[in-house]
């Protein structure tokens, strides 16, 4: 397993997890374990089972590819980063439940 790899997803676990406001606790939960376990995927001391990969994505309601993309390629591969990570995740956060709202109201 690359470094860059297990990096990747720990950055981008915490980042989703911190944008939605939810602790480790209640991801564990939401997952099926405990929180010293989210904590080390988060930390990068753990590397998770690919059905926990596909659980945390659908979780999130990203792809799998998501959990492993770098700010970089996000923002264009430019070096430059257009939107910050937070602001980034809260968007996607925000245009998600207005399609969802939208949808019901058809």
């Amino acid at each position: 397993m690359a470094d860059e790899t297990r990096n990747l997803l720990s950055f981008n676990l915490k980042r989703l997890r911190k944008a939605r406001g939810i602790t480790q606790g209640d991801l564990a939960n939401a997952l099926g374990t405990t929180r010293q376990t989210i904590c080390a995927y988060e930390k990068g001391d753990m590397f998770p089972p690919p059905e926990k990969i596909t659980e945390i994505a659908k979780y999130f309601e990203v792809s799998i590819s998501a959990l492993f993309i770098s700010l970089e390629e996000i923002n264009g591969g430019n070096g430059k980063y257009l939107i910050s990570d937070e602001d980034l995740d809260q968007s996607l956060f925000e245009l998600k439940q207005n399609l969802s709202r939208k949808g019901r109201e058809r």
